[in-house]
């Protein structure tokens, strides 16, 4: 993804939109961030984060002032509930966002309160309790929320789902190996479970659509920040449950969902203790569950196959893992 790096006169023209003869002191690069890029500011004595955006999101193409306002106006309404999310900072002529003309091109920027901690590993009970809540209490806000534009999106979870399952069964180097034979009894599992649901009547609103452990800081085992919103879009709300718990499952320490029953039953009486989940969204959970798997497994076959450089995670390891903790779930029947 292509960043940027602001001169000081870019930094000076991107703060002046928010405030009146700002006066800069410290302003160091934040290492947080793919697409866009955090800088972590002292502006007349307040520790923020300046956001300079890309020019493109990598999901949905050229960033839009519609995506700036959807996602900047979640955030915000979410800070006013009290959700630990930082403050926004509003322009001079009171507005989320401004733009900046830089030496590639003009980018978008905002500006929100700095928040310390660090990036969590090996989440305890507590700590997932804390975040469930957080996301809870988004949904319950996003619940009628009256957003001022729509953002374009790429489709809702079991969408992208169904077409990389498409693609990948019509692959023509696809094979029968051990792998694939454990894979797609698992994507028989998901198609079982998929058509039993109404996906376009689950309970939906914005949601943050990234909750993950690289995207919140803690200060020991206290929550403090969640950040990122740039994957914000309206889909049903138990797509930001299930992203949560079960990206990352190939590596315990940053996965929420861990080594399985323990922290998903902490995770899910949390949530419900803010926002009780219905029996069809108990079930998406399940069905989605297995979405999280096809989408990394499916992406290891595709590098294979097209020769790239060697996978993140052992294939075969991950999918043994993915079985286990289906089975720990009760989303699989055990043998």
């Amino acid at each position: 993804m292509e960043k940027h790096s602001l001169t000081d006169e870019e930094l000076q023209q991107a703060i002046g939109k928010f405030f009146e003869s700002p006066q800069i002191g410290v302003a160091n690069p934040l290492s947080m961030g793919v697409e866009n890029s955090n800088y972590h500011i002292e502006v007349n004595g307040q520790d923020l984060v300046l956001r300079v955006y890309g020019f493109e999101h990598s999901h949905i193409g050229p960033r839009s002032e519609n995506d700036l306002t959807y996602e900047l106006t979640f955030m915000q309404a979410v800070h006013e509930a009290g959700v630990q999310v930082p403050l926004i900072h509003r322009t001079l002529e009171g507005e989320l966002f401004s733009s900046v003309e830089t030496v590639d091109g003009t980018r978008f920027v905002s500006v929100v309160d700095y928040v310390p901690g660090e990036a969590p590993r090996d989440f305890t009970g507590d700590m997932l309790g804390q975040v469930a809540r957080a996301i809870a209490t988004m949904h319950q806000i996003a619940t009628g929320l009256e957003m001022p534009v729509q953002r374009n999106w790429i489709g809702d979870m079991h969408i992208k789902a169904q077409d990389r399952m498409d693609r990948y069964l019509k692959h023509p180097k696809r094979t029968q190996t051990d792998d694939s034979e454990l894979f797609e009894g698992l994507l028989d599992v998901y198609e079982e479970l998929r058509n039993k649901i109404d996906f376009g009547a689950l309970p939906r609103g914005p949601i943050h659509g990234d909750v993950l452990y690289h995207n919140m800081v803690f200060e020991g085992s206290q929550l403090r920040g969640i950040f990122d919103f740039d994957d914000c879009r309206e889909s049903y709300f138990v797509e930001d449950i299930v992203k949560t718990l079960f990206k990352y499952l190939d590596d315990p320490s940053i996965s929420l969902i861990g080594e399985g029953r323990e922290n998903y039953q902490a995770f899910i009486q949390a949530y419900e203790s803010v926002r009780p989940l219905s029996d069809d969204e108990r079930l998406a959970i399940q069905a989605l569950f297995f979405s999280i798997v096809q989408y990394e497994v499916s992406r290891i076959f595709y590098e294979e196959w097209d020769g790239r450089p060697e996978p993140r995670f052992d294939r075969g390891v991950f999918l043994e893992k993915a079985r286990a903790i289906g089975r720990e779930l009760g989303f699989i029947d055990s043998e």
